[in-house]
């Protein structure tokens, strides 16, 4: 059995954890290198990172406000442009609807009604857009469709003036259908509540607040709607109902182009104020992350130097310990 004396047990010891620590040195420096960010962050410190806590606390609130603003800006965009649309084709059914004169013929008259009819259906789909899976009139609800289609709407109408032999009559169901509770609202419109302000800043807010359920919507939905309804009593028994309702749902369209343009103005000043939150937002994100980087960072030149040391280190103990693992009393007494 061989013995070892204690120096060289020490020795080899020595060796052993100087090689740890030089490895260790080396991998830590690699990390900093490839990452530029201090590998001890708390040593770096001397154990005082408040700022260093404080900036990570701003940075995922801010990196959280402006992913809200985004996402609220791509909805009040869906909006606008499912409200643009619907504003054109108002306008451009209200401009045939004028041009009907008394002596217009029948067929044509009826393909304007018609026309309507279409108009009604593609302006409930409008309002059913949805942006990434969500409906953007539904409020609440917003896995759900906003709105029933055009012919289930007509269906319900058609109920509700069934035997009415007067256009004043009907226009005035029809608008109460749209405007009083139990009509519209319980028939039609699927979705619920509006739905809560968004925190968009650290003292901002944004707020999705409109629906199918805005009067100026169910306002124009009502004037098309007389329309569509006219192909009904385009007859020659009933002509003139016909012709009365077309006129009617000119003068309501035309009526309610003003609060159409403020609906659009009040989704107009939230995307303003969503706009002006996420860039602000953007710029203290970028400012505060830069600051974190210049507590984070290493010197390049620096660390590049550290390693160079450590490497040296490392391969002096390895040629050390080799040197060492050579020796033999035969050599020794040469």
């Amino acid at each position: 059995m061989c013995a070892i004396a204690i120096g060289d047990l020490s020795r080899h010891l020595v060796l052993r954890h100087e090689m740890t620590r030089a490895k260790m040195d080396l991998r830590n420096l690699l990390g900093e290198v490839a990452s530029e960010r201090k590998s001890d962050v708390a040593k770096s410190f001397r154990g005082d990172v408040s700022e260093l806590t404080s900036l990570e606390t701003t940075i995922a609130n801010l990196t959280s406000w402006s992913r809200s603003a985004s996402l609220q800006l791509t909805r009040l965009a869906g909006q606008q442009q499912a409200l643009s649309v619907m504003n054109q084709m108002a306008d451009d059914l209200w401009s045939k609807l004028t041009l009907s004169e008394p002596e217009t013929p029948l067929p044509q008259r009826k393909i304007i009604a018609e026309e309507a009819a279409t108009v009604l259906e593609k302006m409930l789909a409008g309002l059913n857009t949805t942006v990434g899976g969500e409906a953007l009139f539904s409020g609440m609800r917003s896995d759900s469709p906003s709105v029933s289609d055009g012919q289930t709407v007509l269906t319900h109408l058609r109920g509700l003036i069934a035997g009415m032999s007067s256009a004043s009559d009907i226009r005035d169901a029809i608008s109460s259908w749209f405007s009083q509770p139990g009509g519209y609202e319980s028939n039609a419109y699927q979705g619920s509540t509006s739905r809560p302000e968004l925190r968009i800043g650290s003292s901002e807010t944004s707020s999705l607040s409109i629906t199918a359920l805005a009067p100026e919507i169910r306002e124009i939905l009502s004037g098309v709607a007389l329309a569509a309804i006219a192909v009904d009593y385009l007859t020659p028994q009933d002509y003139e109902i016909g012709a009365q309702l077309i006129n009617m749902s000119a003068d309501r369209i035309l009526s309610g182009s003003s609060d159409r343009i403020s609906l659009m103005a009040r989704v107009g000043v939230e995307e303003h104020y969503a706009a002006q939150a996420l860039s602000r937002n953007n710029a203290e994100l970028a400012a505060t992350t830069l600051r974190r980087g210049d507590l984070l960072g290493v010197d390049p030149y620096e660390t590049a130097s550290a390693l160079q040391g450590a490497q040296n280190r490392l391969e002096l103990i390895y040629a050390v310990t080799a040197r060492l693992s050579d020796l033999s009393l035969v050599r020794v007494l040469r």
